[in-house]
């Protein structure tokens, strides 16, 4: 039986999935900015970290929608660990 699935579709479920992973860092980028108290350097660096990872996921997902064929083990790794090491950094920045 064929596939009813169209050529590429694929490719842009990847590139979706992606996106929203950097939505989310995105909005925890956010969550440092809108504390109380004055704006310090710490909360600031969060901020731009978050950003920074939203921007290397949005291209990491770029990439690899265009090869959906080759495992993604190093993308997810990455995106895990980074995950992982900013959430660890939020709860110890804003504990201080």
């Amino acid at each position: 039986m064929p596939s009813t699935e169209k050529p590429g579709l694929q490719a842009e479920r990847t590139r979706l999935a992606w996106e929203r992973t950097s939505f989310g860092f995105l909005a925890s980028a956010a969550i440092p900015l809108v504390g109380r108290g004055p704006l310090t350097v710490h909360r600031t660096l969060l901020g731009i970290a978050g950003v920074a990872l939203a921007v290397i996921v949005v291209y990491l997902g770029h990439r690899r929608s265009r090869d959906v064929t080759v495992p993604a083990r190093s993308e997810i790794l990455f995106i895990g660990w980074a995950t992982a090491a900013f959430a660890a950094a939020i709860i110890a920045f804003l504990t201080l």
